[in-house]
Formats: structure tokens, C-alpha cells, sequence
């Protein structure tokens, strides 16, 4: 018997909103998500670094994917929820409004972003996924955290 191929794969996805969209990652991207989390802001950051907070005893760098986006800037609580998130070893996180929940479904379903999405926010959008929930853009980490 053979190995599936990837296409009859499934992959399970973490999703949240951020300014009414929806968002996702593969889960074995995913760190923890966290509420209520103080972030420290870091002068003469990039505008899209929020800042650093303490998780646990390490660093994490925050990114406002909001402005990443090209989204209105977020008025920041003291304490916000982020997904700490790790790609090829690295570290970081993303501030989000909310966790939606934690969906499955096929490889096949994924779309590429281009087919959906404007050029802007396809630079970090790699594929899109049409569920029940809505439309979910799933995000390319590595471009993410390369910028």
C-alpha cells in the first residue's frame, strides 16, 4: 500500500479575525495563543513590530499583521491576544481580535491566494480556503516574518 498523496492529505488550520477578516495557519505552526498579554513597545521599530512580550519566560517580537496589510492601525489595550507562531525555527507573534476555531479539511480545497485576493495582499497570503466560516486567507509565515 502507498503513502496518500498530498492532495488527498488533510490539514488542520487555526483561525481567527482580525479587523472582520479571517485568517489561518497550519496548526503545527502554531505555539500557543494567548490572552491578555502586555506588549512592550521597542523604539524605532518597523511600524509593523507592536512591540515584544514575555511569554513564559522568552521573547517574542509581535507583529501587527493589521499593518502589515495595509489595514487601519489598531489602538492598542494594554494586553492583547496573539498566536505565537514558529517557522523554520523561528520565532514570533501576531496580534489577533479573536480565535475562531480550529477547522480540517483538505489540501485540495486550498486555493491559490492570486485567484481571490488583490496583488497587495497576496505578498502575504499564500492560499485562500472557501469553508462554512467564510472566506479564510492562510498566511505565508516565511514572508511574514521576512519583512
Amino acid at each position: 500500500m502507498g503513502t496518500p498523496s498530498i492532495e488527498n492529505s488533510s490539514i488542520q488550520l487555526l483561525v481567527w479575525s482580525l479587523n472582520d477578516t479571517l485568517f489561518g495557519v497550519n496548526t503545527e505552526n502554531c505555539l500557543e495563543t494567548k490572552a491578555d498579554v502586555e506588549i512592550f513597545p521597542v523604539p524605532f521599530a518597523k511600524p509593523h513590530i507592536a512591540g515584544i512580550a514575555n511569554l513564559r519566560g522568552e521573547i517574542s517580537v509581535v507583529y501587527d499583521l493589521g499593518i502589515l496589510l495595509d489595514q487601519k492601525k489598531r489602538t492598542f489595550q494594554n494586553k492583547e491576544m496573539i498566536v505565537r507562531l514558529k517557522i523554520n525555527n523561528k520565532h514570533f507573534s501576531i496580534i489577533v481580535d479573536s480565535i475562531t476555531e480550529v477547522i480540517q479539511d483538505y489540501f485540495y480545497n486550498l486555493k491559490n491566494a492570486s485567484s481571490y485576493l488583490n496583488k497587495e495582499r497576496c505578498q502575504l497570503t499564500s492560499h485562500v480556503l472557501d469553508s462554512e466560516l467564510g472566506l479564510i486567507q492562510i498566511l505565508d509565515l516565511e514572508k511574514i516574518y521576512d519583512t
